[in-house]
């Protein structure tokens, strides 16, 4: 029961730094932004059981950190990093495969992979909202 009432509050965290950072005006802050996402989505998961959304999570988290550093420092992000990262996931999502739900966050990873390689942003927000 303590589980439940936790991930519940942080659902209320997650939603108020996610609609935080669907209106940043720069990547970096974004990026960072969504970080904070991951890590409490992360924690989310973890209380209710969730393992393959937890697994999926920790991927997006090592994805963001990465992105973020070369936002910072003015890199681009290759093409090799997205699919490096898509590959992790569908991997490690596949490994933690419990039922159909199990999908949803592998599909989800893939979908904000490609956004936040986007140097466009219009382009991100389309797809990340």
């Amino acid at each position: 029961m303590v589980e439940f009432f936790g991930a519940q509050v942080l659902a209320a965290l997650i939603c108020i730094v996610s609609a935080v950072s669907y209106v940043s005006k720069h990547k970096e802050a974004y990026l960072a932004e969504q970080l904070v996402v991951n890590i409490l989505y992360g924690v989310q998961y973890l209380l209710l059981g969730a393992f393959s959304g937890a697994v999926s999570n920790a991927i997006s988290t090592v994805k963001y950190i990465v992105f973020y550093i070369n936002a910072i420092n003015k890199k681009k992000n290759s093409i090799w990093l997205v699919i490096l990262f898509c590959l992790l996931s569908i991997v490690f999502g596949l490994l933690t495969f419990s039922n159909i739900y199990s999908v949803i966050p592998i599909i989800t990873s893939l979908v904000f992979t490609v956004a936040i390689w986007q140097d466009n942003p219009v382009i991100l927000r389309t797809i990340v909202v």
